[in-house]
């Protein structure tokens, strides 16, 4: 049994010996030229199948609208609108979305669909046409890696359309000529903590929580504001200044807060606005809503006008860095915690002395009453 065990030892050692002699003289003898030549079978069939079998997918994704997947890129051509899909509905290309890097909307196609690009993980850009007009909610939610956006002719920008896009930096809107306003609807930007600049060509409605948690914020410019819903900027840390005063008018915004041409500015839009240093009400402000500019620690100024009525619960909350504020004779109705978190080296001036019952002036603030 040992003798056979033995010559069985032998026999893998020789065997092993003429694998390894047989590899270096591979090694010795190998060029590029001989490795190309005997690989390239392999990489021929590889090439074939990257640039052939994978991007033949394609199909319908509307009425007159179909798509195409060509290597990293997918296009939808046609005319109307995409197909919709909703919540336990995914695209048939839903399992490209690790794999798609760049989107194309041809020209034709005129409303992106609901959740249609929702959680591609993988998408860095977007090609919109100038005929889209609409883009559906959720249709790029949590598209974390999509750094810019350029819609020129969408009006219509669904809930929660691009929320949670951590790496957007730009979005342009609206440079089409058009007589339609642009919509925005509730927490379309929401968490894009890495937005910079919002620029809309033409009039613009903001709803609720549209840029809530855009930390990093600095520039929203539109031709023209029609509404700006509750909270729309709360959290954006970065927002430094914001042209209030240049407003013409606000229609249908808000709670209860009305003036002769309807509803104007909403609750809490600028609250936890840190970096906001001015602010200058528009003339026909009649209301300062609740938490308006609550925790705008870094505000310095506030130019309320001749006009307004009343000012909300939380409207100056934590302002601590404005000096003193004057109170218009036309207000005739302030929140008790309108100023609380103030301290006695901050001065409300007013023209009346029963603006604040006694013992409800909630604030540590100094009421000083104008002749």
């Amino acid at each position: 049994m040992a003798t056979e065990k033995s010559a069985f030892k032998e026999k893998c050692k020789r065997a092993w010996n003429a694998v390894d002699y047989a590899l270096w003289r591979f090694r010795k003898n190998m060029t590029w030229k001989r490795a190309l030549y005997l690989l390239s079978p392999v990489l021929t069939a590889a090439v074939i199948f990257g640039c052939v079998m994978i991007p033949s997918m394609r199909g319908d994704c509307g009425e007159m609208t179909e798509y195409s997947i060509r290597g990293t890129t997918m296009y939808v051509e046609g005319f109307g609108n995409m197909e919709n899909y909703y919540p336990g509905i995914h695209p048939p290309w839903w399992n490209w979305r690790k794999i798609i890097r760049r989107v194309v909307i041809e020209d034709g196609v005129e409303s992106v669909g609901v959740a249609a690009f929702k959680d591609f993980s993988g998408l860095k850009r977007v090609e919109i046409a100038d005929s889209v007009q609409t883009i559906q909610w959720a249709a790029f939610q949590n598209c974390r890696l999509l750094e810019s956006v350029t819609a020129n002719g969408v009006e219509f920008l669904g809930p929660e359309a691009f929320k949670a896009c951590e790496n957007l930096r730009g979005v342009r809107m609206g440079s089409c000529v058009s007589d339609n306003d642009t919509q925005i609807y509730e927490m379309a930007f929401q968490n894009c903590v890495s937005l910079e600049t919002v620029v809309v060509e033409n009039a613009l409605c903001v709803e609720e929580k549209c840029f809530q948690g855009c930390t990093n914020l600095q520039e929203v410019s539109a031709e023209r504001w029609l509404k700006i819903a509750d909270l729309a900027f709360s959290g954006c840390k970065s927002l430094t200044a914001f042209p209030l005063e240049e407003v013409s008018n606000f229609l249908d915004v808000g709670e209860y807060v009305v003036n002769h041409d309807g509803v104007i500015i909403g609750q809490a839009v600028f609250k936890n606005c840190v970096s906001l240093r001015e602010a200058a009400l528009p003339a026909w402000c009649e209301e300062i809503p609740d938490s308006l500019f609550a925790g705008c620690t870094g505000l310095t100024s506030v130019m309320i006008p001749d006009g307004v009525l009343c000012i909300g619960e939380d409207a100056f909350r934590n302002c601590t860095e404005i000096e003193s504020i004057v109170i218009p004779e036309s207000v005739t109705e302030i929140n008790p915690s309108a100023f609380s978190g103030w301290t006695a080296e901050q001065t409300v001036y007013v023209y009346r002395d029963d603006l604040f019952a006694e013992g409800t002036f909630n604030s540590g603030a100094v009421i000083q009453v104008l002749e």
